[in-house]
């Protein structure tokens, strides 16, 4: 009985040690098991923490992208919108921003053509090298975008309290300032303005990539905004390469990333201002002006070949002149002058006689043709400043002032009523065309010439005040010019014959010498 008792307690000891040692395996598994679990967990939660630093970290580097490709189309837009128009209307320093010189300037394909040429090219001057003169105007607006863009972008910018973004061509110091170098910066622009102009060359692209015009054609222009593609994809890439780089940088775990200030696309940049509206309508205006075929035949003077000076702008007066002597003063016909109270008479003998006559009546003339060219209406948001100007002026709504002026010469300064043109410029030559003797052999010093039209020129203004069509100001001025070529001085051949001047019974005449 005592030895099963004995044995039964050593049994129920063995029991015990070895449930003891199972339960401390256990719990030394379980232990190491909840380590292992705490530290999955940590470098899980790490993982997830340092993923969401990389995601945060893109979608500010994504911010900061879309940031410098707003800013650059905005600088590019204000660039463009700037060389297109103009804030205010001046006599001077304003330009014409396009010019129709002749008939084959007409048509929408030749206007989307010749912006294209003025905008990547300009037109060689004498002598002038090719390479040289290729691209100077795309070169201008790339230096003002290429340093204007990298003058914005060079500030160090924030995003909250972490992460800071700034143009990679400068260091900061430990208190955060900028010590960029004037090289530096003037290198970045450089590279800047390397990339533009070599995606833009005229090898990477044609004119009909380059421009795309919204609702505007031959038929109608409702719209006249357009796109410009810009195909950086074509840019070599050791010349992208170039291109100046944005830091997106984390403070705290001073993780970075570094991009390109512009994608390797090509980019279709938007601009707003309805430029082609405004050729569509004033090439209306210089087709009436390329139609009018009479002004290169008014003269004024001696111009046919006889004695006689004219006495009407239009019609020629040949023969011998029997109600003066030749250089006596002449009174014309035209009753148009009574419309500016002008002298109606002139000196046959001046060096460019009736000057004054010939460039008011050609003026008005100018404005007669071009009177129905413009079909705009005062209420609409986009309109020709000629036409409404002057409201007050004339009842019937069309009641623009328009300056009809000389090139040179003289001080002529009249207004034209009812007429859709902001200037007419009239160039006016004298020619000396007769010879006078006093009924002998001796030719006197004093000739009588003859004057005509050498060249007109109109301007017209048209004014944007819609604001979804203008990036800067309330308004913007378009001034386009028209010009056509009339005689040329030295093409035009006068027989110079020697007139006599006699005064028979008090009658004085201007007769040809037999």
């Amino acid at each position: 009985m005592l030895d099963f008792k004995l044995s039964n307690c050593l049994n129920n000891k063995g029991f015990n040690m070895f449930t003891i040692l199972v339960a401390s395996i256990i719990i030394i598994v379980g232990m190491m098991l909840i380590v292992n679990l705490v530290k999955t967990e940590e470098s899980i939660n790490n993982q997830i923490y340092s993923m969401y630093d990389n995601y945060k970290l893109n979608d500010i580097a994504a911010i900061a992208r879309s940031d410098a490709i707003q800013t650059f189309n905005y600088k590019f837009r204000t660039a463009m919108e700037e060389y297109l128009s103009n804030d205010k209307l001046s006599e001077t320093g304003f330009a014409p921003i396009y010019a129709f010189r002749s008939r084959d300037d007409l048509g929408m394909d030749k206007l989307k053509s010749t912006f294209f040429y003025n905008v990547l090219t300009t037109p060689l001057q004498e002598g002038e090298d090719v390479d040289v003169a290729k691209g100077r105007l795309m070169e201008q607006i790339a230096e003002y975008v290429s340093d204007s863009t990298i003058k914005e972008l060079v500030t160090q910018k924030s995003y909250g309290t972490k992460y800071y973004v700034r143009l990679d061509v400068a260091s900061y110091d430990n208190t955060g300032q900028s010590t960029d170098s004037t090289t530096d910066l003037d290198n970045a622009k450089n590279s800047f303005k390397e990339v533009l102009l070599e995606a833009v060359d005229e090898e990477n692209i044609t004119a009909d990539e380059f421009l795309q015009l919204i609702d505007c054609d031959e038929g109608s222009c409702e719209n006249g905004s357009f796109y410009l593609k810009i195909p950086l994809s074509k840019v070599n890439p050791e010349v992208f390469d170039k291109l100046p780089k944005i830091i997106v940088k984390d403070l705290i775990t001073k993780e970075e990333i570094k991009f390109h200030i512009l994608p390797k696309n090509d980019l279709l940049i938007y601009f707003p201002t309805r430029y082609f509206k405004v050729l569509y309508n004033a090439q209306k205006v210089a087709s009436e002006v390329y139609n009018e075929n009479e002004l290169k035949d008014l003269m004024l003077g001696a111009c046919d070949g006889g004695c006689n000076s004219r006495t009407n702008i239009d019609n020629a007066l040949t023969g011998d002149r029997e109600n003066g002597a030749c250089g006596e003063t002449v009174t014309i016909t035209n009753n148009e002058l009574d419309t500016y109270q002008l002298s109606t008479s002139y000196e046959p003998d001046d060096p460019i006689p009736g000057l004054n006559i010939l460039q008011a009546i050609s003026g008005m003339r100018v404005c007669d043709s071009i009177y129905g060219s413009n079909e705009d209406v005062r209420d609409e948001p986009f309109y020709n400043f000629n036409v409404f100007n002057f409201p007050t002026v004339s009842p019937t709504g069309l009641s623009a002032n328009s300056t009809i002026i000389p090139v040179s010469q003289s001080t002529l300064n009249l207004t034209a009523i009812n007429c859709p043109a902001y200037k007419i410029s009239t160039d006016v030559f004298g020619t000396k065309t007769v010879k006078i003797s006093n009924g002998g052999d001796e030719i006197s010093n004093a000739r009588l010439s003859c004057s005509a039209l050498s060249s007109v020129s109109v301007q017209t203004v048209y004014v944007e005040t819609d604001d979804k069509y203008i990036i800067n100001g309330q308004k913007r001025y378009f001034k386009i010019g028209i010009f056509k070529e009339l005689n040329n001085k030295q093409n035009m051949n006068f027989s110079e014959p020697i007139c006599v001047n006699t005064n028979t019974t008090g009658e004085k005449s201007c007769k040809s010498k037999k």
